[in-house]
């Protein structure tokens, strides 16, 4: 099943381009209700890198663990301002995520996610939460941007 979620922001997509790729905005939008704990490498990189894999421990709530979670940056375009993962874990078997920043009106930036979710017989249940999931990641994303810029 597919997902894809809109928002615009008040900022030169450009900067939004540049906190879309630290790793730490990732930790920050998704928290709560999603906690990611870095096992490999343990000590992250700024940045994501293409090419690069990163497991983590993924926790629900920050407590009720949700099994291994796998992050493979596939693509980074900076002159397109897209990023493109493959990411699985021990519920979703295929999540392909696809971040695009486009310049919108007004100097305003219009931000994207799309999503492919696999997972068998849970698929349609996740991809519910996940609906409400990037709706509340958007929102977060539209606080920091505030604060930052």
């Amino acid at each position: 099943m597919k997902i894809s979620i809109t928002s615009e922001f008040e900022a030169l997509p450009q900067k939004v381009f540049n906190e879309a790729i630290k790793i730490s905005s990732l930790m920050s939008v998704a928290a709560p209700p999603i906690f990611f704990r870095p096992v490999k490498p343990k000590n992250l990189p700024e940045k994501w890198e293409e090419g690069s894999m990163y497991a983590f421990k993924l926790y629900l709530l920050k407590y009720i663990p949700m099994g291994d979670y796998k992050v493979t940056i596939v693509k980074i375009d900076m002159r397109n301002r897209t990023i493109l993962s493959d990411e699985s874990g021990h519920i979703v078997k295929v999540w392909q995520h696809l971040i695009t920043i486009k310049p919108g009106k007004n100097k305003n930036t219009i931000y994207n996610d799309s999503i492919l979710i696999k997972a068998g017989i849970k698929t349609f249940f996740i991809w519910l939460f996940s609906n409400l999931f990037y709706r509340h990641r958007q929102k977060k994303w539209g606080r920091i941007i505030r604060k930052l810029y």
